[in-house]
């Protein structure tokens, strides 16, 4: 290389040599790059830097993600300009030179999946690190000094299962504003984690927790609290009625049996999911939650009663009561609703949903004795779906173990696709469906003896009919001009398909 040559190459700003899985060493020579300002090295087969990497004066990023590295040079303290160090998956690195604390200028610290047990005591000098992501690795615990991370803003400990408690410094971390200990193997949270004031998400998601301290009441800030699957946690703290910014709360699968009134506080509240827990009821408090637009109580199998509070939800948009013990609804749902989802064998009355205006997508399963008291018995729970030009603009319409009634689903104009699984039909007449279907599903559907009326059903694009162990023909099949995607299965009577070389080629 030539003088000119040389220069040229001392000026260079940005190497990138990302996935150059042939390069095993760097050069001594590589020093030379003394206005480097970025190095990529992720994905490339080098195992060791070079000490002249001290010469980086102007070096902000150093990327060695994906790399056989095994240690980092002690040399590496002199980069005082280095914002961002990644060393993703360096699952052959152990630990962390104490002159990593010299690093004063470093705003992000990757060490997601690296083989790091601990972090040196002299991280507390990194006064300007706002991201600090250790997830799966090693580590063990953090140290006390952590808590001199003024302005570090995501500490992510996702998958840390060694992980079992947090030091009481953590208080100290004023500018949090994410934590995450997903998957982790924290067992309690310290108390100061209260003094968080602009903490807004915290994931405690699947670990064995049993308690929350009631400093958790001090996040003011909060606006994601994920709880879900911490089977050990069975009650939740007070103070948590002052989580007044509080959006999102997961309470899936934890061991709580009643969910408290103080609930209601929650303001803000627009998601609750409280799926498969060991809840009877929900407190009346609940309606106090005018902002809240999902309500998920999916597979709450003892939840028998829903206050009539329920109407108060102005916002609600989505109500999923599926697998659940529920004995009746209120005579009053939210007129908000777009979805709304019951499944209950206890399910006694009449569902009425002609009220719902805005509603676009209505599930029904399993549901139980719906003897109104004129004496009368519908065949389904669900009466004037399409009576109510409200309701006219319905486009998915779901229904399970019942059999179908007079509920003038022909009338709804904007349907485009109806599923009728384990229901206790036998003939499906498509003349008593909406024109404007696109898609008909029939699924387990054991005691179906025939399917017509098709004729009237000119859109139809797709039909799917499985588990229909009883059925013996479908007719004007080929009368479907527009159909392209015809699905049959386990249909073991089945002897009749009308028509079929009539249907047109798309």
């Amino acid at each position: 290389m030539d003088n000119a040559e040389s220069s040229q190459t001392m000026k260079l700003e940005v190497l990138n040599l990302d996935h150059c899985r042939g390069l095993k060493k760097l050069p001594d020579s590589l020093g030379n790059l003394i206005l480097l300002a970025e190095l990529n090295l992720s994905g490339t087969g080098i195992t060791k830097l070079p000490d002249t990497i001290e010469n980086f004066k102007k070096l902000a990023r150093l990327n060695l993600s994906w790399t056989g590295i095994t240690e980092l040079p002690q040399t590496i303290g002199q980069l005082l300009k280095l914002k961002v160090l990644k060393l993703y998956e360096c699952k052959e690195l152990k630990e962390l030179p104490d002159l990593l604390g010299n690093l004063t200028s470093l705003v992000e610290l990757n060490l997601w999946m690296t083989g790091i047990i601990e972090l040196p005591d002299t991280i507390g000098n990194l006064k300007k690190l706002v991201w600090l992501k250790i997830q799966q690795s090693g580590i063990t615990e953090l140290p006390q000094i952590i808590g001199r991370l003024v302005k570090l803003e995501v500490l992510n400990l996702y998958g840390c299962i060694k992980l079992k408690k947090l030091p009481e410094s953590l208080g100290k971390l004023r500018s949090l504003v994410e934590l995450d200990l997903t998957y982790s193997g924290i067992i309690e949270l310290p108390d100061s984690i209260g003094n968080l004031k602009k903490l807004a998400r915290l994931k405690i998601y699947y670990t064995g927790i049993t308690e929350l301290p009631q400093g958790i009441g001090g996040l003011v800030k909060l606006e994601v609290l994920n709880l879900g699957r911490c089977i050990g946690l069975k009650k939740l703290p007070d103070s948590m009625g002052n989580l007044r910014s509080l959006a999102e709360l997961n309470l899936s699968g934890i061991g709580i049996i009643e969910l408290p009134n103080i609930i209601g506080n929650l303001e803000k509240l627009r998601l609750i999911n409280m799926t498969g827990l060991e809840i009877k009821e929900l407190p009346s408090s609940i309606g106090m939650l005018k902002r809240l637009e999902v309500l998920n109580a999916w597979e709450c199998k003892s939840l028998a009663e829903i206050p009539s509070t329920i109407e108060g939800l102005t916002c609600l948009r989505v109500l999923n009561l599926e697998d659940t013990s529920v004995r009746g609804l209120p005579p009053k749902l939210p007129t908000s609703l777009t979805e709304l989802r019951v499944s209950s064998t206890s399910l006694q009355g009449v569902l009425k949903v002609s009220e719902l205006q805005n509603l676009v997508e209505l599930y029904l399963s399993d549901m139980g004795d719906c003897s109104n008291k004129s004496g009368e018995t519908p065949h389904s729970q669900l009466r004037g779906i399409g009576k109510q030009s409200r309701l006219a603009d319905l486009p998915r319409l779901s229904m399970e173990d019942d059999t179908v009634g007079n509920l003038g689903i022909a009338e709804l104009k904007s349907l485009i696709s109806i599923s009728f699984c384990y229901c206790k039909l036998r003939n499906l007449d498509g003349s008593r469906l909406a024109k404007s279907l696109c898609q008909l599903v029939i699924k387990s559907c054991s005691f179906l003896n025939t399917v017509s009326g098709l004729l009237h059903l000119q859109k139809l694009k797709k039909l799917v009919v499985s588990g229909a162990t009883e059925l013996v023909e479908i007719r004007e099949l080929g009368e479907l001009e527009s159909l392209e995607s015809l699905y049959i299965s386990d249909c073991d009577h089945l002897k009749r398909l009308e028509n079929l070389s009539k249907l047109k080629r798309h």
